[in-house]
């Protein structure tokens, strides 16, 4: 059964705290590797360590802004050889999956950060980059958009990138204030974590012409929005991300053999997940509770979780033939967007 998405992803780059490739990544997420530390000198309102899991070579000083523009370049230069090679005409569509607008993440360090990616590649890929600063969940949108711009032959080859950090004293006090981190305090909080993650795509129909082997088809991608959230006055049951799950695994023919996600110890999350898989139909995944949750490894990655789950998703089925021919990536964004993604191994029905 033919995709209803000609999405074929033909390149991944993931720069995380356990690794800085995508292989590398996903050998030490499956091994259990964690790279959760305490801080040398962040500490929470108990006066514990923060524990986190950051880029040890990332400067200290640097502001939120400049840590996610440092790790989205690093995972744009793993997939920027590809494209020298190919010299393909025109600019490069780069689709950038940023945190939600807030004080601490102003709509201004959006434009900083592009600008600063357009910059780094001048001189040796025109990129073209547009903003999607919609947290966790952006990369289900900015694959959306890339399938739109291939499907219309606008462009060859399309960037999805996602970045983010919470390694920011001004970013960890507001989160901490409300419970949000886990501490030695609040065991039911999130691990701060910092990452970045980079998929090349191109249309299915343009693979062999372009000689850019697929890692992976795009099957199917999901967007809703929870009503729900948070801080609303109502019980999130799980109807957004269960719509999601629906739109992605639309004609798929098989369950979902593997499951790749951003929950991250936090409770409204967990207990979000657990009404979503009672609201679809039991036999969508091979396993509803059988899931990878990353965040355990490389810490919460925010608006990178989509981006790095789907990089980590493709890598697993590249080197693992236990991983199976299909696998869903999701993730849930603070103001309610909901994604899901699925992904087929190259060639595989």
């Amino acid at each position: 059964m033919e995709p209803p998405l000609g999405l074929a992803v033909v390149g991944v780059a993931i720069h995380s705290a356990v690794g800085r490739t995508a292989p590398s990544a996903a050998a030490a997420v499956r091994a259990g590797i964690t790279r959760l530390s305490e801080h040398d000198y962040l500490v929470d309102n108990a006066g514990d360590p923060f524990r986190l899991a950051f880029d040890s070579e990332l400067d200290a000083p640097l502001q939120r802004g400049q840590r996610i523009a440092r790790l989205a370049a690093s995972a744009i230069e793993q997939l920027v050889p590809q494209l020298e090679q190919r010299k393909l005409p025109g600019s490069i569509p780069t689709f950038l999956c940023l945190p939600e607008p807030t004080e601490t993440f102003p709509a201004a360090d959006a434009t900083r950060i592009s600008a600063t990616i357009t910059n780094t590649f001048a001189s040796r890929v025109e990129l073209t980059c547009r903003n999607l600063s919609q947290g966790n969940a952006a990369g289900a949108v900015a694959l959306q958009s890339a399938h739109a711009l291939l499907s219309s032959g606008s462009c060859d080859a399309c960037l999805v990138v996602g970045a983010d950090s919470f390694i920011d004293p001004d970013v960890l006090e507001p989160l901490d204030e409300l419970g949000r981190v886990m501490s030695l305090s609040n065991r039911w909080g999130f691990p701060p974590g910092e990452g970045a993650a980079a998929l090349l795509l191109v249309s299915k129909a343009k693979v062999r012409s372009l000689n850019m082997p697929a890692l992976a088809e795009v099957h199917g991608v999901g967007v809703a929005r929870e009503l729900h959230g948070r801080e609303g006055d109502g019980v999130c049951v799980g109807e957004a991300l269960a719509d999601a799950f629906r739109q992605s695994v639309r004609n798929l023919g098989q369950p979902v053999a593997s499951q790749y996600c951003d929950i991250d110890g936090d409770r409204y999350r967990e207990h979000e997940y657990s009404y979503a898989i009672n609201r679809v139909h039991h036999d969508m995944f091979v396993n509803a509770t059988d899931y990878v949750a990353p965040a355990d490894s490389w810490g919460a990655v925010g608006a990178a979780s989509l981006v790095m789950l789907s990089a980590l998703a493709i890598a697993r089925q590249q080197r693992d033939a236990n991983a199976g021919p299909t696998s869903m990536a999701w993730a849930g964004s603070e103001a309610g967007l909901r994604g899901s993604v699925v992904y087929r191994k190259a060639g595989k029905r």
